[in-house]
């Protein structure tokens, strides 16, 4: 491949699943419809407001739903950050509790 060619940078992840819907003739709400999820949903992956997506258990679905509707490449989850971190564990209790 030409160097000149060779992008510096990646496009974003959330580009990608929007090129790809349009490629495919599909709206967001016909990408929504086929997933049985909300358009809000759709609208956040592919603006990469990981956020709106809720708790990462959640996240991963929709994602991975998407990433099949859409069929891209399992590989693109990798470039999506702290989908794969585990959530903070958080005390329940302000007392501390010590070993018996």
């Amino acid at each position: 491949m030409d160097p000149v060619q060779n992008p510096l940078f990646r496009e974003p992840v959330g580009t990608i699943f929007r090129t790809k819907r349009e490629q495919l003739g599909l709206s967001i709400d016909e990408a929504a419809k086929s997933l049985k999820f909300g358009p809000h949903l759709i609208d956040a992956i592919e603006h990469e407001q990981w956020e709106k997506l809720g708790a990462p258990v959640f996240a991963k679905s929709y994602i991975n739903s998407y990433i099949k509707l859409l069929g891209l490449s399992e590989a693109i989850r990798d470039e999506i950050p702290n989908l794969h971190r585990n959530p903070a564990l958080k005390a329940i209790t302000a007392t501390k509790i010590e070993p018996a």
